[in-house]
């Protein structure tokens, strides 16, 4: 995980962390670098908006 990602997932509750750790190994295995990093920037809009409804 880039330096970024775990900061934010340091962040998140136990029960977030562990879902979080199974999203990232499902998204590692199917998805390409360029899919990858698209897919992490969506998840971040998604976590920032959540937080901030």
């Amino acid at each position: 995980m880039d330096k970024e990602i775990q900061n934010y997932h340091q962040s998140l509750s136990q029960t977030e962390q562990e879902i979080c750790n199974l999203l990232y190994d499902v998204i590692n295995t199917s998805l390409s670098k360029s899919e990858h990093k698209l897919w992490l920037t969506q998840a971040k809009k998604i976590q920032w908006d959540y937080k901030t409804l």
